[in-house]
């Protein structure tokens, strides 16, 4: 059973960026859904309070409904991904799940432009233990069958 509940992360312009590290992607498929680059940001703001931002941009427009980008994040360590963060604008409003090993999730609103879609949450959901690496992966619409897929990195994690 997941509970889900939808929080809004506002990120001030007093926000101080403590890392931010982005990923490149070859121009290798066809579609909405090919990855052009991904980018994570760990931010402290005003308050003191970490924000962790996922942002993904596509070669294509993503238009205003799209299938979705699945990210895994890694912020414990080990082989394995630690959680997942899939965003969609198929149903509604652009949006972002964080979904937690252990059924636990919620319902971000994500900020999307263009080529663009955006997702910050509170780093506290996480409780991480080391600095967060990630990869994603962006299904088409209509198939989930190989070579239909994009990944970003090809091979490995994104540090």
């Amino acid at each position: 059973m997941v509970s889900l509940l939808f929080v809004s992360v506002p990120t001030g312009a007093a926000a101080e960026v403590i890392y931010r590290d982005t990923g490149l992607d070859p121009d290798d498929t066809s579609g909405v859904a090919d990855i052009s680059s991904t980018t994570r940001t760990v931010r402290t703001n005003a308050n003191g309070r970490r924000s962790i931002t996922m942002k993904i941009r596509a070669y294509e427009p993503l238009g205003p409904s799209w299938g979705g980008f699945d990210a895994s994040i890694d912020y414990r360590g080990g082989p394995r991904r630690d959680a997942r963060i899939t965003f969609a604008n198929n149903e509604g409003p652009p949006h972002c799940a964080l979904n937690l090993p252990d059924g636990s999730g919620w319902i971000f609103s994500a900020r999307q432009v263009g080529r663009t879609i955006g997702c910050t949450f509170r780093l506290r959901l996480l409780q991480p233990t080391k600095r967060i690496r990630w990869k994603v992966r962006s299904p088409t619409s209509g198939t989930f069958d190989l070579p239909d897929i994009d990944r970003a990195p090809n091979n490995g994690w994104y540090a």
